[in-house]
């Protein structure tokens, strides 16, 4: 996926986001948070090695307009 597909998407979320009622927001919002404290342990340490993993090759990966592309 190209980064301008993902900037466009964002915005629209963003903009969906905006637009609803604090009723679906708050709804939304309990989902999330019932979503992360029902996860087992394992679970939580999956997510959490997934996460530091992803954050380690976007550390490792230089950026396109960086001069070591070059």
């Amino acid at each position: 996926m190209l980064v301008e597909d993902k900037q466009d998407r964002n915005s629209c979320r963003r903009v969906a986001y905006q637009n609803m009622t604090d009723d679906d927001k708050e709804e939304i919002n309990s989902r999330r948070r019932a979503r992360v404290q029902n996860m087992s342990p394992e679970e939580e340490q999956n997510m959490g090695a997934q996460r530091n993993a992803k954050l380690a090759a976007r550390r490792n990966t230089p950026c396109i307009e960086s001069i070591a592309m070059l």
